[in-house]
């Protein structure tokens, strides 16, 4: 009997220590929106800053490098910069990001919008820039854009 007590209190300290470690993997499915981390505190942004080095296919361009940080007033915001300008991303999840249309100064009242996505260190993004028409010479254009690059 005492061996059947022993092998039952065993039992159930090691079923409960099991339970309390699988509680705790899921702990940053609880974090508010946008953090993550074993405390909730790591902005998932965080994730995405960095100077990355890659390729650009659709359009000629010659610089290869972009800078991502994050945007401090925004919770889900980034701030990614290639060409000379800067635009604006929003997280939609860990992940990824969207670039909603807005201006770009890259040219002529340029607009731009698109996706991304983080991979490790890998990241991936998509896009089109639309060029309105300046005159006869230039008529309007849209350009389809891809970015791969690694920090």
């Amino acid at each position: 009997m005492k061996n059947y007590i022993l092998f039952l209190s065993v039992f159930l300290f090691v079923f409960s220590a099991c339970s309390k470690n699988d509680a705790d993997k899921d702990d940053n499915k609880n974090c508010e929106a946008y953090y993550e981390g074993p405390d909730c505190e790591t902005r998932q942004t965080a994730k995405f800053e960095g100077e990355y080095t890659g390729t650009f296919d659709g359009f000629n361009y010659n610089k290869k490098e972009i800078t991502i940080v994050q945007d401090l007033a925004k919770i889900n915001g980034l701030r990614i910069t290639f060409i000379n300008a800067a635009i604006n991303a929003e997280l939609t999840s860990s992940k990824a990001f969207q670039i909603p249309e807005q201006d770009f100064d890259y040219d002529f009242n340029s607009t731009i919008e698109g996706t991304g996505a983080l991979e490790n260190n890998s990241i991936s993004i998509s896009g089109q820039i639309y060029v309105p028409e300046q005159g006869t010479n230039s008529p309007e254009q849209t350009i389809d854009f891809q970015y791969d690059g690694v920090k």
